[in-house]
């Protein structure tokens, strides 16, 4: 939670976000909440956005991110391939 006085400036990765202050970044989490005092400058990736009136958003949404599986390949499954 960013309160009304808080300022950030990061990236930020939770369940969810509640921002009533400043925060410049990265946001991504579950569920985001900017409230009234609110003011967010970066890219939001989440599903369950809301601003309240009088809030902010300088940036962009886009989906939440999933999980990512990483595959490593070695040289035997190139060469395979």
């Amino acid at each position: 939670m960013v309160s009304k006085d808080g300022r950030v400036s990061g990236d930020i990765r939770a369940e969810r976000i509640i921002v009533n202050g400043e925060l410049e970044g990265n946001c991504f989490a579950k569920r985001i909440d900017i409230l009234a005092e609110g003011q967010v400058s970066g890219t939001i990736h989440t599903n369950d956005l809301s601003i309240e009136r009088g809030g902010k958003l300088f940036g962009q949404t886009l989906p939440e991110e999933q999980e990512q599986q990483v595959i490593e390949f070695n040289q035997a499954d190139e060469a395979n391939a």
